[in-house]
């Protein structure tokens, strides 16, 4: 096909209505937003009381000099962990707090947005998890223990750690953004339309 069939058959082409979203469906999409931003606030504020109380604990409750440079070293690497996702995280609320989602291709490119956030936030949590583990080594090492003994409450505590982990991760996400995600889910899934949602 050349260049002047594709401009002529272009031009035949009827372009029909964008499909629009109904008022009532914009403000039923807008309340779980609303929700997934407040949680996101509320989330930010516990990890910085979480941090400056593990900053306190460490430098009041581990009297070795050693240990201690070790665990605040490993806090402040979490810290910078924590402010980079954060970080992106202000910067998908921003994106979206203001957008119109008046048409069915905003709302499935808020909807690709929202399955981003989610894969964000899970390795948010596997990014913890080695400087989680290594806190755990750094504490456990005394000179007193044998090697065997260290070793195994080393394995017991770190495999402890991660299912806590990941079930603590998996449950606050789900608590927090995973009910609030699935609703604006199921309404795209409710919109009448010829694409398919997954």
């Amino acid at each position: 096909m050349n260049l002047d069939e594709l401009k002529e058959t272009w031009n035949k082409e009827t372009i029909k209505e964008t499909p629009e979203v109904s008022l009532s469906e914009q403000k039923e999409l807008k309340s779980p937003l609303a929700l997934i931003r407040k949680n996101m606030r509320k989330e930010l504020r516990r990890n910085v009381i979480m941090f400056t109380l593990l900053v306190l604990w460490a430098v009041l409750g581990i009297e070795d000099n050693k240990k201690l440079t070790y665990i605040i070293s490993l806090i402040f690497v979490t810290s910078l962990v924590v402010i980079y996702y954060f970080w992106r995280f202000y910067k998908f609320h921003k994106e979206f707090k203001n957008k119109n989602y008046s048409t069915f291709q905003s709302l499935l490119e808020l909807n690709y947005h929202l399955k981003y956030f989610t894969n964000l936030y899970i390795s948010y949590y596997i990014s913890c998890t080695p400087i989680l583990l290594c806190e755990i080594i750094i504490l456990l090492n005394s000179d007193e223990k044998t090697i065997y003994r260290l070793s195994i409450e080393i394995i017991i505590l770190m495999l402890s750690s991660l299912l806590l982990l990941f079930l603590g991760g998996k449950w606050n996400f789900n608590r927090y953004y995973g009910k609030h995600i699935s609703k604006i889910t199921q309404l795209l899934k409710e919109i009448k339309h010829p694409y398919e949602i997954e």
